[in-house]
């Protein structure tokens, strides 16, 4: 898989998924990237995404990029970054 359909993906990826609860048929919205969630009517436990060491979907990868990411001052380097990409879209920005 080339890595320009992997951007193309993520830029795609919507940040909430609607689900419909398979025990009372309750239908609401989460974070695209939970694995597992509660049904908000009937309280139960629900898995969203598989979860394996070798990920196969585009959620993996975002994953592997926030862990990528580190902590402490790596983050806070990561965090500086993401608002100079916000500020200044049109240079930072991927070409489509």
């Amino acid at each position: 898989m080339s890595y320009t359909y992997v951007i193309e993906d993520i830029e795609n990826l919507p940040r909430f998924r609607e689900f419909t609860c398979p025990v009372c048929g309750h239908v609401q919205k989460t974070y695209v990237l939970l694995i597992q969630t509660q049904c908000e009517n009937c309280q139960e436990r629900l898995k969203l995404r598989g979860l394996a060491s070798i990920g196969s979907e585009i959620e993996d990868v975002i994953d592997a990029v926030l862990i990528w990411l580190g902590e402490r001052e790596e983050l806070e380097l990561a965090l500086k970054w993401k608002q100079m990409l916000d500020q200044d879209e049109d240079t930072y920005a991927h070409p489509k």
